[in-house]
C-alpha cells in the first residue's frame, strides 16, 4: 500500500508527501531503482540532474552518485502544499512529473481579514524538470515562498544534510551576489 495516511489531514498541510521512496540502487546504465518496484529514473532524467541543475554541475562523479542514492521521490497530491513561506528550509527538489505554483503573501496583508489557508498571489509556475527550495538552503533564511501541486506531482527531493558541502546548497558556502539575484528574480 503505497498511500499510509491521508494527505488532506492538517498534520500533512506542508512537506509530507503521500509517498516517499528511498533510492535503493542505481543500475549499470545510471538508472535509479526506486523502492515498490514500480518506479525507475531513467537515464534521461540523471543526464539532466547531472549537467542541467546548476549545483549539481560541479561535482565529480561520486559526490554525483552518491547525492542520487540519498534521493527520495516524493509525490503531491492536486492542492497538496509543498512548502510553506516562512518556514525553514530543509529540502531542494526537482519535479520528475507534474506542475507546481509558486505563491507569495505580501507585507501588507491584512493579518485580521486574510484567511489563514491563503498562501498568497501566484507569482510563477514550475513544470517537468524545473527544480525548487534553492532559496532558503543557500540563504539560510526562511521560505520565501509557498509551493503548491497543481497536479498530481513526483518530485526528486534532496535534503541539505545529503548535499556534499562542496555546493552552495549546503549552506556551507557564501553564495556569490550574482547567485542571489537569480534567485530573487526566479520567484519574484
Amino acid at each position: 500500500k503505497l498511500n499510509d495516511f491521508d494527505c488532506s489531514l492538517p498534520e500533512f498541510s506542508e512537506a509530507e508527501p503521500c509517498t516517499s521512496r528511498d533510492v535503493v540502487d542505481i543500475g549499470p546504465s545510471k538508472t535509479m531503482k526506486l523502492s515498490n518496484g514500480s518506479v525507475v529514473i531513467t537515464e534521461d532524467l540523471w543526464n539532466h540532474c547531472r549537467w542541467q541543475i546548476p549545483f549539481f554541475k560541479d561535482f565529480n562523479d561520486d559526490e554525483f552518485a552518491n547525492l542520487m542514492k540519498s534521493a527520495k521521490l516524493e509525490t503531491f497530491e492536486d492542492g497538496q502544499v509543498v512548502m510553506k513561506q516562512g518556514k525553514k528550509g530543509e529540502k531542494f527538489y526537482i519535479i520528475e512529473s507534474g506542475k507546481v505554483e509558486i505563491l507569495v503573501r505580501g507585507a501588507f496583508e491584512d493579518p485580521l481579514t486574510t484567511p489563514s489557508t491563503y498562501l498568497g498571489a501566484v507569482v510563477n509556475r514550475f513544470g517537468e524538470k524545473d527544480f525548487f527550495g534553492e532559496r532558503g538552503l543557500i540563504t539560510g533564511e526562511p521560505r520565501a515562498a509557498s509551493i503548491r501541486a497543481t497536479e498530481k506531482t513526483r518530485c526528486l527531493a534532496f535534503s541539505q544534510k545529503d548535499i556534499p558541502t562542496s555546493s552552495v546548497l549546503s549552506g556551507q558556502l557564501t553564495p556569490t551576489n550574482e547567485r542571489i539575484n537569480q534567485i530573487d528574480e526566479k520567484y519574484a
